[in-house]
């Protein structure tokens, strides 16, 4: 049986569970809250994409918004308060009290005080679609609700760079995630810039973390095999 397979007749069973429902309808208004914001791709975005860019230090990096992870990365970069010099959409649209559903209002302040931070996966309860992850730099652990992320015997040999929500005794990340295999070489670096990680956030840590993503040596998967080899082992 192939893994895909196994995913789905796992994804059934998560289905049944309430914990599970409640985190798919938290991903529902998380969705909505992207849908209004909507950051497809136009003039006046990519104006203010290019300015949050050249704000910090890597004003030099370019993007192809039409590859995904790209494409990831701009809407994080315009949703999310990335610059003090800049305004983002949540912080818009709560200035602007713009929303009006408690729903959507709760989830605004959930984004807007959601956390970036690079993770090594340290548990997982497949049945609940649970997976506790640990910041390797404060050690603090966090269980996210995930129907596939780390299912079915994950390799955990890997640090993940994720950004994660909590809303309503719910934690979730919003789709984020640079995948680093734990070897030496990568061990080293994230030693080396211990800094980056443990001060407040800024785009520039961000941006630290894409350009090595962009340079290490095993390359950028497309997510999907990327989730297969370094999560699921790509296991039958």
């Amino acid at each position: 049986m192939d893994i895909r397979t196994r995913l789905n007749i796992l994804n059934q069973e998560q289905l049944k569970q309430q914990n599970v429902q409640e985190y798919l309808q938290a991903r529902k208004i998380h969705q909505e809250m992207y849908d209004l914001m909507d950051v497809t791709y136009n003039k006046e975005h990519a104006r203010m994409f290019s300015d949050i860019i050249y704000l910090s230090r890597y004003q030099n990096m370019r993007f192809n918004i039409s590859n995904s992870h790209d494409e990831n990365i701009y809407g994080e970069v315009l949703i999310y308060p990335q610059h003090e010099a800049v305004q983002s959409k949540c912080e818009y649209y709560k200035i602007n009290n713009l929303l009006e559903s408690p729903e959507q209002k709760d989830m605004l302040e959930a984004m807007l005080h959601s956390i970036y931070g690079m993770y090594k996966i340290v548990g997982r309860n497949d049945l609940n679609a649970l997976t506790t992850v640990e910041n390797i730099y404060t050690h603090e652990r966090t269980t996210l609700t995930d129907m596939n992320f780390g299912a079915l015997d994950q390799d955990k040999k890997i640090y993940i760079y994720l950004h994660i929500i909590y809303y309503h005794d719910i934690y979730f990340q919003t789709g984020l995630c640079m995948f680093f295999k734990i070897n030496k070489s990568t061990t080293k670096w994230l030693k080396q810039s211990k800094n980056i990680f443990t001060k407040p956030y800024d785009i520039d840590q961000l941006l630290f973390v894409e350009k090595h993503y962009r340079n290490r040596g095993d390359g950028i998967h497309e997510e999907r095999h990327v989730v297969d080899e370094h999560l699921l082992g790509n296991k039958e």
